[in-house]
């Protein structure tokens, strides 16, 4: 039986009516770009960041304004929980890097926690280090399967749209599995997203549609036990 771990938004939520999924996700962090996901990988893996310096990075403290880092034993059940993973679904819906003090922040470190906000670097990750980044998430996941997952964009200009595709062409030149949100909106209709002043989330029904496509994309790409 397969166990996820969600490196992404609450967009990939779905996939737990069928799947175990970690508790990685909502005790942690929803990463957005490619520095954000690599420094939580490596983080989970080896623990390159001291408990201090995740009061600072990751959402749940964040949430928290910054009160608390992750403690030695929340570490323990994090890493538990990343060695038990047999699949990760790691969604790429920014470009934008947010840097601190040599940390990457979740996004929300503009407007949570960090007393000198005004000292984060906000800045677009260049087409060339997406792809390295995603040469070494592979490489730190590896022999674990992952399938990347863009967010959607409803116009085909624009910077998500771009990083969308930008995304697929890199997936397709490494062979890795990639999942264009993008795809499934076209094909079901823009009724499956909720009606907000930026489209980001999904409706009930479309969250039902991704959670069975998910399904699928694991199920053909999982590595039997």
């Amino acid at each position: 039986m397969d166990y996820i771990t969600i490196l992404g938004s609450c967009r990939q939520h779905p996939i737990a009516k069928y799947k175990n999924v970690s508790n990685i996700q909502e005790d942690l962090n929803y990463p957005h770009y490619t520095k954000e996901v690599l420094q939580q990988i490596r983080y989970l893996k080896y623990k390159t960041l001291s408990n201090e310096e995740t009061k600072y990075c990751f959402r749940s403290s964040l949430l928290n304004g910054c009160k608390k880092g992750i403690s030695d034993k929340e570490y323990d059940n994090l890493k538990k929980e990343f060695d038990k993973t047999t699949f990760f679904l790691v969604e790429i819906a920014s470009k934008i890097a947010y840097k601190w003090n040599n940390l990457y922040l979740h996004h929300i470190a503009e407007d949570h926690g960090i007393l000198d906000r005004d000292k984060i670097i906000k800045q677009d990750i260049t087409d060339e280090e997406i792809e390295d980044d995603i040469i070494q998430i592979r490489n730190e996941l590896y022999p674990r399967p992952f399938i990347i997952i863009s967010h959607f964009s409803t116009y085909e200009s624009g910077k998500r749209y771009e990083l969308i595709k930008l995304l697929e062409n890199i997936c397709n030149k490494l062979n890795i599995p990639f999942l264009n949100q993008t795809d499934i909106v076209k094909h079901y209709g823009i009724d499956i997203l909720m009606k907000e002043p930026v489209l980001s989330h999904y409706t009930n029904d479309g969250l039902d549609i991704v959670g069975k496509i998910l399904l699928d994309k694991i199920n053909k790409h999982s590595i039997p036990l």
